[in-house]
């Protein structure tokens, strides 16, 4: 004798709207926290880049305070700057500008801070050194950390609803 199961997606497709409106109302913080974190161990959220790309020399020498006449090196050695890892933290004003917004088909995640782009895309310092944390070129996606954590709230929606299907 053999045993046949059908699944019927019909329940599943009805639960749509109310998943997609749950993922948009949640995701955001929590993956603006995971690409933060990934930055501040100096490793890029985009897929394919890997490590932030090292600090010029001059800059290190800024950093380790060996620039004695240079303000921004004062300024540096104050903040507590470190020559790794590479995490594009200073002030913490472009970590702070990150902000999400929920858009019609998910969640935005953004920088409003200048210098977000400015890394990001334009190259900083005089060698204009782009270090890509933000996957703004078309074909580029988030790195596989990025795609699990979405995916890790993406099943938890899932789960909650569910449950309160079946309640």
């Amino acid at each position: 004798m053999k045993a046949t199961v059908t699944v019927n997606l019909q329940k599943l497709q009805q639960m749509l709207p109310n998943l997609q409106a749950a993922f948009r109302s949640v995701a955001g913080p929590p993956l603006l926290e995971a690409i933060l974190d990934l930055m501040s161990k100096g490793i890029s959220p985009v897929k394919g880049v890997g490590r932030l790309v090292e600090y010029s020399e001059t800059y290190k020498r800024m950093i380790m305070g060996e620039d004695s006449l240079s303000i921004e090196s004062e300024f540096l050695q104050s903040a507590g700057k470190g020559i790794r890892p590479v995490n594009l933290f200073v002030t913490g004003t472009m970590y702070k500008s990150g902000k999400t917004d929920e858009t019609n088909n998910g969640v935005r995640v953004s920088f409003t801070d200048a210098l977000a782009d400015i890394h990001n895309t334009q190259g900083a310092g005089k060698s204009k050194v782009v270090r890509h944390f933000m996957p703004t070129v078309p074909g580029e996606a988030y790195s596989k950390v990025i795609m699990d954590k979405m995916l890790g709230i993406t099943a938890e929606i899932i789960q909650k609803e569910v449950d309160s299907q079946n309640s």
